[in-house]
């Protein structure tokens, strides 16, 4: 009997042995993703208009995949471990036969264009997935709660497109996660409780998008953090053990207060003065630093849970009354006073950032007994910003911005296209 020893010690052997090896050395060599992963890239292709890439070496050809421009496969070369395309005038959608690609750990697509389209809710069932750049894209509508499935995740970066709705608490649940950059997007409503079990995270980003409400105490949970940007939002915390850490894991430039002053916030009313049907409704001024242009909203209820009616703007940061007529007398009234800071090129907003009423309790206000006069009442109309179009008939539209009579208008339209034409030209990606 010849065995692996003494076969190896045989010359027939040994040039068997030898051909057997340098055979699988070849199979080896040529191994190539298969005919599923090789469509899903063809499809990329063809989604994302590769005709026109700044580089599209190799693609849609029939070489093999893990050469051409931006592919990286493992190490046996069987699979597509990382796909690189920043910056290559990418145009369209990413096509759902992605998932094909089911080994995939990283997915670069930043600073191309993909405006008008949104995120796949079929990328969260990559779970290999370590690392998402889709920032700079232009993407739109609502970050997809299947997102949170990715519990592999370790880098998500969504931020500087046009991102809108809520921040799904399920992205809570990418426990691996320590960057997340959502900011520069178009988010509304409160940053999610769920964020507490990130406990990973070193990098939180969620600056210029229009957040609302309290900030969740949870945050103290994330031991890890080293940086943290909340600013220009209308977030507030009332919790000193919170405010404490915040400022501990915001920008080194920050001092106490900073996180605050770079929110819209709530104004405190003050005791104003009554009349019959009048009132002047008085409160501190809320001012942003570095300032911005903007002003207050005033709101009305018949009871202090509300619900609360847009009542009137009142379009100066500067201004701290405002006159209320056309009431009841005898009459007890709630109100809220709420800043607003205007889309502006210097800080990128999204649009009017409006504070969410929950700073401050609303003012209670009990009008005179029938008879008593409005004589105590300064009835002196509102200052108005030049070219304000809100004092004949605006209404308040629920983003901030106001329609209505007023030659106005066409003024406020040219100064937004301005904006959007300033904000553009110094629109940058941050760090």
């Amino acid at each position: 009997m010849i065995t692996s020893r003494s076969c190896i010690q045989k010359t027939a052997c040994r040039t068997l042995l030898a051909g057997a090896l340098a055979t699988a050395g070849t199979t080896a060599a040529f191994a190539a993703p298969d005919q599923a992963q090789t469509d899903a890239l063809n499809a990329l292709y063809t989604s994302l208009n590769g005709a026109n890439w700044v580089d599209n070496t190799g693609w849609n050809t029939d070489t093999d995949p893990c050469s051409w421009f931006g592919v990286t496969c493992d190490g046996a070369g069987a699979n597509v471990t990382q796909i690189n395309l920043q910056d290559n005038r990418l145009v369209g959608t990413i096509p759902a036969s992605i998932t094909d690609l089911s080994q995939l750990q990283i997915l670069v697509l930043q600073n191309n264009s993909l405006g008008g389209f949104s995120i796949p809710a079929v990328l969260g069932s990559m779970t290999q997935l370590r690392e998402l750049y889709l920032n700079d894209t232009g993407l739109q509508g609502a970050i997809p709660a299947e997102l949170g499935q990715l519990t592999n995740l370790r880098t998500l970066a969504l931020d500087d497109n046009r991102l809108s709705g809520q921040i799904p608490a399920e992205l809570g649940n990418l426990v691996n996660l320590v960057n997340l950059r959502l900011y520069g997007n178009l988010l509304t409503g409160p940053v999610p409780a769920s964020f507490g079990n990130l406990t990973e995270l070193r990098n939180l980003g969620l600056n210029r998008n229009a957040l609302a409400g309290l900030i969740p105490s949870e945050l103290v949970n994330l031991s890890a953090l080293e940086t943290l940007n909340l600013d220009w939002n209308a977030l507030h915390s009332t919790d000193a053990t919170l405010n404490t850490f915040i400022n501990q894991k915001a920008d080194v430039t920050w001092e106490t207060t900073d996180y605050i002053d770079t929110q819209t916030l709530d104004a405190a009313v003050r005791p104003s003065v009554v009349g019959e049907t009048a009132i002047r409704l008085q409160w501190d001024q809320r001012n942003t630093t570095p300032a911005t242009e903007g002003g207050y909203k005033i709101y009305q209820a018949s009871a202090p849970e509300g619900p609360y009616v847009f009542l009137k703007k009142v379009p100066l940061k500067q201004s701290s009354s405002t006159l209320v007529d056309n009431l009841q007398a005898a009459t007890t009234y709630y109100y809220q006073v709420r800043s607003y800071t205007d889309d502006n090129p210097l800080h990128i907003l999204p649009f009017d950032l409006d504070s969410d009423g929950g700073f401050y309790d609303p003012h209670e206000v009990t009008t005179l007994a029938a008879g008593s006069g409005n004589a105590n009442v300064d009835m002196t109309p509102d200052a108005e910003e030049p070219g304000d179009n809100t004092g004949t008939g605006g209404t308040d539209n629920g983003n901030g911005s106001s329609s209505g009579g007023g030659g106005g208008a066409l003024a406020y339209l040219l100064f937004v296209l301005l904006g959007t034409m300033l904000r553009r030209s110094a629109y940058r990606r941050d760090a």
